[in-house]
């Protein structure tokens, strides 16, 4: 729901030293969010964890479980991100590709440079603002979504809630 929005935002927010300001601290606090573990009473996970059988293997269902469910849910939608994707990532190779050539051919011209530097800023403010996405309107307002319904759940029983969630979601 907020995600145009801060998309939005975070392209503005690329065009001044306060805008990035705002993405550090925004990249901060969801980092913090995503990954403390003081909680845990040392009980974290260690990258072992992660390389068991049943871990990879539950990793490379979801990996394809989860654009299936989007394509489901909004199929146009999801075709229209993943040509958006595949035509971006193949003009972006492209475009590459022909700076490379370019430039080993000695060519010095304005035109290249101006390419090679498009190139190298979509190389810097593509995860910057990835991430800002996936760390606040992904995780934190999905927290504060499931905090505010098992908060109603409670109010609607009048009594114990039991809200059973999976490790990324506390």
């Amino acid at each position: 729901p907020r995600l145009k929005e801060l998309l939005i935002e975070s392209l503005r927010d690329l065009l001044s030293p306060a805008g990035w300001k705002r993405i550090y601290d925004d990249l901060a606090r969801g980092a913090a969010l995503a990954f403390d573990t003081s909680d845990l009473d040392g009980d974290n996970l260690k990258l072992e964890d992660f390389l068991r059988p049943d871990i990879l293997l539950g990793f490379l269902a979801s990996a394809g479980r989860y654009p299936l469910a989007a394509f489901v849910k909004a199929p146009v939608q999801f075709g229209t991100f993943a040509a958006v994707v595949v035509a971006g990532g193949f003009a972006l190779d492209q475009a590459a590709l022909d700076a490379d050539v370019a430039i080993a051919a000695g060519d010095t011209s304005p035109a290249v440079a101006a390419l090679s530097a498009a190139l190298i800023a979509i190389d810097v403010v593509f995860p910057i603002v990835a991430g800002r996405l996936l760390l606040v309107a992904f995780l934190e307002e999905r927290n504060v979504r499931l905090a505010r319904s098992i908060t109603e759940a409670g109010e609607r029983s009048r009594g114990n809630v039991v809200a059973v969630l999976g490790a990324l979601y506390v």
